[in-house]
C-alpha cells in the first residue's frame, strides 16, 4: 500500500544492490568483522577506528565512496544511545540524499530499520508536477519466514503512517468528511466489516446533532462504522469518534501564525 511514487525491496543479499547509496549501521564498535569480510579499503577502515576511539559515548556517520555492491557512496551509522535508537537512526538517514540500501546483521533491529528507512523518506508529492520517486531496500542476510511476514505486516502499517501525513498536508477544502471516509475504506482492513453512512441515512437514523454542525458547510457529513467480531460470547463494546476536517472554531480565538497550521487539526480524528 506504499504510494506508487515510492518503492521498497527486501533483499537477501547485498551483492543483488542496485541502488546508489550502501548504508551499514555498526553495532558495536570493536565489532570489525563485517567490514573485513567485505574486504574494506584500509583507509575506510582506518577512518572507522578512529572514530570509534575518539567517539565511544557519541554516535556518528562517516560518508565515503564505495567499493563494492554495485552503489557510488558508503554510509556508516553508528547509534551510541540504543534507547533512541529509531530516532538516531532517522536523523542520520535524513542526511543522505537519494536512493539507499540499508544493510542490517541484526534481524531483531529489522522493524525499528525498516520504520527509520521508510518514514524519513516520506515526502507529501500529491500537488508536483514533476514528482521524484524514490527507491530503497532493506538487506538482511539469510531472514527467517516470520521476519519476512513481521516486515510485511509492518509495511502495511508503514502506509497507513504515510495515508495519514499526505491528509494531514492536504489542503482542508481537498479532505472533506466523503473524501477522508475515500480514503480510509481503502486501507486493509482484516476481519472487519467498514459501512459508510451517508446524509440520507444518518436523517433517517436521527444523526442530528452531527448533521446540524455539518449544515455550516457545503460538504455534507458522513459517518463510517466499523464491526469486528471477536467473541460472540462476549458482550458488544461500541466506541465513538470524531472525525473534523477543519475546526472553523479556531478561527475566532488563533493568531494569524496559529491559522497556517489549522489544516492539520484533523490530525487528531479518531
Amino acid at each position: 500500500m506504499i504510494p506508487a511514487s515510492f518503492s521498497l525491496e527486501i533483499l537477501d543479499n547485498p551483492e543483488n544492490n542496485t541502488l546508489e547509496n550502501f548504508v551499514i549501521e555498526v553495532e558495536e564498535l570493536s565489532n570489525l568483522d563485517f567490514f573485513k569480510r567485505i574486504h574494506l579499503p584500509e583507509d575506510i577502515m582506518a577512518e572507522i577506528e578512529s572514530k570509534s576511539h575518539e567517539t565511544e559515548k557519541a554516535s556518528f556517520i562517516i560518508s565515503t565512496y564505495c567499493p563494492f555492491f554495485h552503489a557510488k557512496k558508503l554510509h556508516i551509522i553508528y547509534i551510541h544511545d540504543k534507547k533512541s535508537y529509531t530516532k538516531e537512526l532517522s536523523d542520520a538517514l535524513g542526511k543522505i540524499k537519494g536512493d539507499i540500501a540499508f544493510y542490517t546483521s541484526k534481524k531483531e533491529q529489522a522493524l525499528s530499520s525498516l520504520d527509520s528507512l521508510v518514514l524519513t523518506a516520506y515526502s507529501f508529492e500529491q500537488f508536483l508536477t514533476k514528482k521524484t520517486p524514490r527507491k530503497l531496500s532493506l538487506i538482511i542476510e539469510n531472514p527467517s519466514e516470520s521476519i519476512r511476514e513481521e516486515i510485511v505486516d509492518r509495511i502495511e502499517l508503514l502506509s497507513c503512517v504515510y495515508l495519514v501525513r499526505d491528509m494531514v498536508n492536504t489542503p482542508a477544502s481537498l479532505k472533506y468528511p466523503r473524501r477522508l471516509a475515500e480514503h480510509i475504506m481503502k486501507l486493509p482492513f482484516r476481519n472487519t466489516k467498514v459501512t459508510l453512512m451517508e446524509k440520507k441515512e444518518l436523517e433517517t437514523k436521527g444523526f442530528n446533532l452531527l448533521l446540524g454542525v455539518g449544515s455550516g458547510s457545503d460538504k455534507d457529513p458522513c459517518v463510517l462504522v466499523f464491526e469486528r467480531m471477536i467473541d460472540k460470547n462476549l458482550p458488544t463494546l461500541a466506541l465513538a469518534g470524531k472525525g473534523v476536517t477543519f475546526d472553523a472554531g479556531g478561527l475566532q480565538i488563533k493568531s494569524d501564525d496559529g491559522m497556517l497550521d489549522m489544516k492539520s487539526d484533523m490530525a487528531g480524528a479518531r
